[in-house]
This record gives structure tokens, C-alpha cells and sequence, in this order.
């Protein structure tokens, strides 16, 4: 689950809103953070979090349930770029709104119900919002998908419109920035070079189970081409040791087809991406996917005391 704030703006605010959203930053006075608990709910937000701005809806002062079935005129959703802090310079023409978030776009909706903007409650967090004069409330987004959950430009889609429009952003910024814009990609774990169609940008940690702020962490990003090095990967029949090297799993029966793979194109294969920076991910990887015991491969690996002989 991705957290996301949402934030009802007023009327009275549309100058506002074009400015905040053509520089990027969404600002609150101090006397709206200062009701119950706002300064806590807005710099709880982090960076990879989303702020949903939404406008044109009914009257906020309405009963609970009431904005189930609301539209709104206009919504934009944008990435947290930078964390919550304190500024006087002047952006916007009315009064300072020291307290600000910036953040990079990611969608522009016009004409939105709840079903585009991510969760079921979303309406409720706007209505909610619109009581509080544009003080964020925290809501949920589901930007699971378990069939697709290591590879960053899988083709299966996210549950929601905006969960969609999240993911497809996320990916074509992360194999942006991994990539540049090669025609040709090596993967990291066999070593092999294809078209760049053909290499996947994919997750060392699953995408589901990353910490806040590690969602654009290009450490967790590696290329796994799509002839059997991601789907082993990503199935933990192979892993990556501590000190890099590509390793089988266990599991794989000797003989099987499995095996034959990692013999002909894995075995003896150092891993590109192993870094001090990505050693933590793929530490994770070894543990949660491939279940392995670094300290027993270790005690196996070494002879016992018992095995040394004195030579003839």
C-alpha cells in the first residue's frame, strides 16, 4: 500500500491552484496545520508518497457518505519530491502558505469520481479535507500487483485508474534513469546483451514490500533479460550471494531443465549490479525469496577441523 494524501481546495483558491501545480508545491498556513493534528499528518507524508489535489466538487459541509457518489471538476496527483518544510519565499500572491510539500506530476484528471482517484474512501478524505480548509487527510492506495510485482515495466495492470497512472510513471522514470536510452541493455546476472525490448527493468525487492522512500532507489533496479534470468530471479531459483556471485538455488533438481539454464549461461556469473548500495536488496531477496541461510551455505562450504589431513 502507497500512502496518499488528499486535499480539497476551495473556490477561492484557483489562482492558487495553477500556480501550485505549474511550480510543483502545495503549501498550508500555520493556523490549518494547527487543528488537530496537522503538523503530524502532513509531515508524516514522505517522499515517494502522493498528494492528491482535488477541486470542484459539492459542499464539503455534508454527511458522512454523502460525496460517495460526488464528482470533481478537476484533480491532480503528484509525487512527493521533497518532504515537508518551512519557506517564506513568495510563491503564491495571497498569503505565504509557509508550510509546503513539493512534488512532481504524475497525472491531471478532469471530470473524476472516486474510482479514478484510488480508493473507495477518497471522496470521504476530500469531504473530509474541505472541513479542515485544505488540511491533508491520509488515505490508502493499493499499487500491488502480485503478478508483476519485481519487473518495473510488467504489462499487467494495477487494481485502479490511479494506481495505473502511478506505476506506468514510476517505470517510465526508473528504465529512464537505469537505462538512458540504450538500444542494448546487458542483463546483469548472465551477462548476455539484447535489444533493450528484450531486458526488463526489474525489482531486486519486490516493489509490494519496499520501505518509504526506497521506491526510486536505482539500487533496487537491475536488467534481467526476458530469456530466463528475471522469471528465475524472480522465483528465488537463483539468488545472489554476499559477495556477488550468481548462485542456484537448492531446489533446482540437478538434471531438470532449471538447471541446465544456470549451468549453461549462470554458472560462475558475478552479478553487475551487486553493489555496497544494492547489497541490502538483494540480502533481502536471498532471505524472503530464495530462503537462503548465508551462515549454513557458509558452514558448508568450509571443511571441518576434522577433514584437514597432514599431507603423505
Amino acid at each position: 500500500m502507497s500512502r496518499v494524501g488528499y486535499v480539497y481546495v476551495g473556490k477561492s483558491a484557483g489562482k492558487n491552484w495553477d500556480i501550485g501545480i505549474q511550480q510543483g508545491v502545495w503549501g498550508w498556513e500555520t493556523s490549518v496545520l494547527d487543528r488537530k493534528d496537522g503538523h503530524a499528518i502532513a509531515g508524516s507524508l514522505r517522499e515517494g508518497d502522493l498528494l492528491v489535489l482535488a477541486r470542484g466538487g459539492p459542499s464539503p459541509r455534508a454527511q458522512t457518505g454523502e460525496w460517495r457518489d460526488a464528482w470533481m471538476k478537476e484533480a491532480w496527483v503528484g509525487s512527493i519530491v521533497r518532504e515537508l518544510y518551512q519557506s517564506n519565499h513568495q510563491v503564491w500572491p495571497d498569503k505565504p502558505y509557509p508550510h509546503r510539500v513539493d512534488l512532481v506530476e504524475l497525472a491531471h484528471f478532469a471530470d473524476v469520481g472516486a474510482d479514478a482517484l484510488g480508493e473507495a474512501d477518497a471522496m470521504e478524505c476530500l469531504r473530509l479535507s474541505g472541513n479542515k480548509q485544505g488540511a491533508p487527510v491520509i488515505g490508502q492506495l493499493d499499487l500491488a500487483d502480485p503478478a508483476a510485482d519485481d519487473a518495473v515495466d510488467a504489462p499487467e495492470e494495477p487494481p485502479n485508474r490511479l494506481a495505473l497512472v502511478v506505476i506506468r510513471a514510476e517505470q517510465r522514470q526508473l528504465r529512464s534513469l537505469k537505462f538512458a536510452g540504450a538500444s542494448e541493455i546487458t542483463c546483469n546476472l548472465c551477462g548476455r546483451t539484447f535489444p533493450a525490448r528484450l531486458v526488463r527493468a526489474a525489482h531486486v525487492k519486490r516493489r509490494s514490500e519496499l520501505e518509504p522512500g526506497e521506491h526510486r532507489n536505482l539500487a533496487n533496479i537491475m536488467a534481467a533479460c526476458a530469456f530466463g534470468c528475471d522469471e528465475m530471479f524472480e522465483h528465488g531459483y537463483i539468488y545472489v550471494d554476499d559477495s556477488g556471485s550468481v548462485r542456484r538455488d537448492p531446489r533446482v533438481s540437478p538434471g531438470s531443465s532449471l538447471e541446465e539454464f544456470f549451468a549453461s549461461y549462470l554458472a560462475g556469473q558475478t552479478c553487475t549490479a551487486y553493489s555496497k548500495e544494492s547489497s541490502a536488496f538483494f540480502a533481502y531477496h536471498r532471505t524472503n525469496m530464495a530462503q537462503i541461510d548465508m551462515v549454513a551455505v557458509s558452514a558448508e562450504l568450509t571443511f571441518p577441523e576434522s577433514a584437514v589431513h597432514d599431507s603423505p
